[in-house]
């Protein structure tokens, strides 16, 4: 359930028809897909670090969490925040050799 309706007119009219034009440029092999994908992966690394911050200030401000959206919110954008760095990094040490 969405909290707010900007995040579910910024999550349903931006972000997903974006993914879904980018797999497109993807599967057709167009080189302007890998520059949206890397903006898409970009965006979803702030996001990550976003809602990993908002969960700690909710946690110190004693505001009343579930085991299950600690789990959600923190652990599993880590973890999307942590492959999108580790992709990140691998492209910008192949494009320097």
């Amino acid at each position: 359930m969405y909290t707010t309706g900007i995040t579910k007119v910024l999550d349903l009219g931006l972000i997903v028809p974006l993914i879904i034009y980018t797999m497109i440029l993807l599967t057709r092999k167009k080189p302007i897909g890998i520059l949206f994908f890397n903006i898409i992966i970009g965006i979803g690394i702030l996001i990550g670090f976003v809602v990993i911050g908002q969960t700690v200030y909710q946690m110190n401000k004693h505001i009343e969490l579930t085991v299950g959206e600690v789990v959600v919110k923190g652990l599993i954008f880590s973890l999307l925040s942590i492959a999108g760095i580790i992709y990140q990094l691998k492209i910008a040490l192949r494009i320097n050799r």
